[in-house]
């Protein structure tokens, strides 16, 4: 079984999106027995060449798994990846550029039940 959901960055600021608050999250992955793993994996908007964007996703991914594990989450959990701009969110109907960037700037989590 694998749970979902979505951290938006902009400039290094975190903003939790579905898991509302950051101090759930972590309390979560701290003490839920069941945990297999967490992959966390960077994703960029469209501008930018594939391999700027592939490393700035990975540098998103770290940011947030640097962020976890000071707060108090085994780093044994915690995984990195990158998607770069490979992966974009559908762009909503009426949705200005400016907003479709900002939500293609993220970090997926996915957390493996064992």
């Amino acid at each position: 079984r694998y749970l979902k959901g979505n951290i938006f960055i902009h400039y290094y600021n975190i903003r939790f999106n579905e898991l509302k608050k950051p101090n759930f999250l972590v309390e979560k992955l701290k003490f839920e027995k069941n945990i297999g793993s967490v992959t966390l994996t960077g994703h960029t908007d469209d501008i930018g060449s594939d391999a700027f964007n592939m490393d700035l996703g990975k540098k998103r991914a770290n940011f947030i798994i640097q962020t976890l594990v000071k707060l108090g989450v085994p780093s044994t959990l915690l995984q990195a990846e990158s998607q770069g701009e490979h992966v974009l969110p559908s762009k909503r109907s009426g949705e200005s550029l400016d907003l479709f960037r900002k939500r293609c700037r993220r970090v997926e989590l996915i957390k493996e039940i064992k």
